[in-house]
C-alpha cells in the first residue's frame, strides 16, 4: 500500500514538472515573437542538391542570400538587394496595363451560336482570335 501511495506521488509531481515545462515553452515562444514585431529571417527556398546538401534563399535586413548547407557548414554563395514588396494593387494594375496592350487592336469575332461548330467555323473563329492565317 505503501509503495502504492509512493508511485502516485512521483507520478503526480513529474506530471506537475512537465506541466510547468510546457507553459514555459508556450510562454517563451510567445513573448520572443512579440518582441521583435518582425521576422529577422525568411526563407524563401530550400533545393536539395545532393543527400545531405542543400542550396537555400534567405532574406535577411534587405538582403537576399544564397546559402550552400552542408552538415558540416553554412558557405554563402551570393548576396543581391531584395526586391522592394509589390503591392497588390500595383501587380493588378500592371497585369490590366500589360492585357490592355496585348488585345489592343484586335477583334475578336464571335462564335457562331449554335451546339456544334463546323470545322471551317472552328478554323475562322481560332484564326480571327490568335492572328493567325485564314482559309
Amino acid at each position: 500500500m505503501d509503495s502504492l501511495i509512493l508511485i502516485l506521488r512521483v507520478l503526480l509531481a513529474l506530471g506537475a514538472v512537465l506541466a510547468v515545462l510546457v507553459l514555459a515553452h508556450r510562454y517563451a515562444r510567445r513573448t520572443a515573437g512579440a518582441a521583435t514585431g518582425e521576422k529577422l529571417l525568411t526563407v524563401l527556398a530550400r533545393q536539395g542538391v545532393g543527400s545531405k546538401a542543400s542550396v537555400v534563399v534567405v532574406e535577411t535586413a534587405g538582403q537576399r542570400l544564397l546559402l550552400g548547407v552542408t552538415e558540416q557548414s553554412v558557405t554563402v554563395l551570393s548576396t543581391s538587394e531584395a526586391p522592394a514588396p509589390e503591392t497588390a494593387g500595383q501587380g493588378a494594375e500592371a497585369f490590366s496595363r500589360v492585357l490592355h496592350q496585348a488585345t489592343a487592336g484586335k477583334h475578336r469575332s464571335a462564335a457562331p451560336t449554335g451546339s456544334i461548330l463546323s470545322p471551317a467555323a472552328l478554323k475562322q473563329v481560332l484564326s480571327a482570335g490568335l492572328g493567325g492565317p485564314k482559309g
